[in-house]
């Protein structure tokens, strides 16, 4: 069977047209952010945007943790879910912030919204970030 030409170029530009268009922000944003020597995860009060506990605030420089938490970040992005945002993270390099992002975890809404190079950005996240923000969750979310 012989292909014809026309039909190559046809199936190339088609190829590049559909996968083209999806966001490849992930690499540039892994490159910045493995620069993050320390993280601060904000968790959020239930309902709301903000954290009245200073014991819901988590401070982690575990760069196992931290490189889990920014390879959790897929590059797929995310449906505009409506299902609110359980905290935020910021990263920081010597004591600066380098990035922001508000996330969910619940398992039929885990995604991270940031804004990245002037422009905003929703990515579903991976498992490995969700089992990770859970676990944290928990250890500031104790009954006692």
């Amino acid at each position: 069977m012989k292909i014809s030409p026309l039909y190559l170029i046809i199936t190339f530009l088609l190829s590049a047209l559909i996968y083209g268009c999806e966001d490849n922000i992930i690499p540039g944003l892994q490159e910045k952010l493995i620069k993050a020597d320390k993280i601060t995860i904000y968790f959020f009060d239930e309902g709301t945007n903000t954290v009245s506990d200073p014991d819901k605030i988590v401070t982690i420089e575990q760069k196992q943790d931290i490189n889990t938490l920014i390879n959790s970040i897929s590059g797929e992005s995310s449906p505009e879910y409506k299902c609110g945002y359980n905290g935020s993270i910021e990263f920081f390099n010597d004591n600066k912030s380098i990035f922001v992002t508000e996330f969910n975890f619940e398992n039929d809404c885990a995604h991270f919204v940031f804004r990245y190079n002037k422009e905003m950005f929703s990515k579903k996240m991976e498992e490995s970030g969700i089992r990770l923000l859970k676990e944290y969750f928990s250890r500031t979310h104790k009954k006692g």
